[in-house]
């Protein structure tokens, strides 16, 4: 009896059913390719990258055109000429700005150190995610397997009472009982097929829940098979594991930080270069004669045509209080931190030693448990030749059986709750 509790054999409702045999180890595949389990954490992912690719072009040289078309009404001062004039002025400008950056006090080597960080930080949680993930499969496809071993019991207890209903009606010709135990055993009969009928309900309650974690089709139906997830014990981490990563990357975006506002109070160099020219009906060909035309549009492009290249240099004075300011919660947030990983760690480890601990009660209660099943096994194979013999009630033997399954149910769960622990206690 206890070699089914490990390996489970499936009756004829899971292969009429089912359509193919499903080990944990493809669930986890399916979990991983589906694309509503991590959307969230995918495209934070994805953000990650883009702005890690594109720092890369922030140091490139900047360049703009300008254009400007516009008229003066009334006494305006034209910035071509830079005479007032009292009648209408048409004027236009274009040209090329550009920009690069020399220094900056390294604030571009500590922003690109905080978005590898943040980037980090990132998959780490995508991570965490798929973590959590897993253990909500591993538990349900433990009790998947749980229940389809479930249904196979209450299978054999029906067989059990039909096959006792048999050996009562050869007493009732022989003499030994009444009809009014094979009355009762025939009740048995209806009231564990309306058992089977709620186990067969939870099992695709919860084969619902692990097809949407899987993203397939809802309505898809497999086998599930407990003798295949041993080899999969340590894939599932602890929380912690991931919340300390977490912490350590928290701690260095601190320190990163700490360097970007340092930084900012460094001087920054930057190269500056412009081309451009101008055109206004106010630049006279001669400009001592107001009445003079205008000067030839394509003169005046060439005669105000300009080219300028400068270093625009930038030194912070005085800002000392705000640094100072930052710089003390920064401490602060330091101190926080590693007290909150101290405080992580110390769980990780009591989680661990209360695993242990949970392991070693699970392994002692399956052996206690099993040689009570042996026991309550045998006690009922003698119960049974005591009742065929006439020598006790129905009601005994009932309650014999009765203890005997109760017992061999309390074993499956240990068995099952044992592998699910072992599957789930990953360092």
């Amino acid at each position: 009896m206890k070699g089914k509790l490990v390996v489970v054999a499936l009756v004829s409702w899971f292969h009429v059913t089912a359509q193919d045999t499903l080990s944990l180890n493809d669930c986890f595949q399916k979990v991983e390719q589906s694309r509503y389990s991590l959307m969230l954490q995918n495209a934070d992912a994805a953000r990650s990258k883009v702005n890690l690719k594109f720092h890369q072009l922030s140091m490139l040289p900047t360049l703009s055109a300008f254009g400007n078309v516009g008229a003066g009404f009334g006494r305006v001062l034209d910035n071509v000429s830079n005479q007032f004039s009292t009648s209408q002025v048409n004027f236009q400008s274009f040209g090329l700005n550009a920009s690069t950056t020399l220094f900056n006090g390294l604030s571009f080597f500590n922003e690109k150190s905080e978005l590898l960080l943040i980037d980090d930080r990132v998959e780490i949680n995508k991570r965490q995610s798929l973590n959590s993930l897993y253990v909500d499969v591993t538990s349900l496809y433990v009790d998947l397997c749980m229940k389809q071993s479930e249904i196979e019991l209450s299978e054999q207890r029906i067989q059990h009472y039909e096959d006792l209903l048999a050996t009562q009606r050869h007493l009732i010709a022989a003499g030994s009982i009444t009809q009014v135990d094979t009355l009762r055993s025939e009740n048995l009969v209806l009231q564990e097929k309306v058992g089977r009928i709620r186990l067969v309900e939870q099992y695709r309650s919860a084969e619902l829940r692990l097809n949407a974690l899987m993203g397939v089709d809802l309505e898809s139906k497999h086998i599930y098979d407990i003798s295949k997830v041993t080899h999969l014990a340590g894939r599932v981490a602890y929380d912690e594991v991931y919340l300390m990563k977490l912490n350590a990357v928290e701690l260095k975006l601190l320190e990163v930080k700490a360097k970007r506002d340092k930084s900012s109070v460094m001087p920054s160099l930057r190269l500056d270069a412009a081309v451009g020219t101008r055109y206004s009906t106010a630049l006279k060909m001669d400009v001592f004669d107001p009445q003079s035309p205008p000067m030839a549009y394509r003169d005046q492009l060439d005669l105000n045509l300009y080219q300028n290249v400068g270093f625009q240099l930038s030194v912070p004075i005085f800002d000392r209080g705000e640094y100072l300011k930052k710089r003390k919660l920064q401490e602060i947030k330091e101190d926080e931190l590693k007290l909150k990983g101290d405080f992580l760690e110390m769980n990780f480890q009591r989680k661990k030693k209360e695993m242990d601990l949970l392991k070693k009660s699970l392994s002692d209660q399956r052996i206690e448990l099993g040689k009570s099943v042996d026991n309550l096994e045998h006690i009922y194979k003698v119960t049974m030749e005591l009742y065929s013999n006439g020598q006790i009630t129905f009601s005994e033997l009932q309650d014999v059986f009765v203890e005997w399954q109760s017992e061999l149910l309390k074993l499956e769960s240990v068995c099952y709750e044992s592998i699910r622990v072992a599957l789930v206690s990953g360092d």
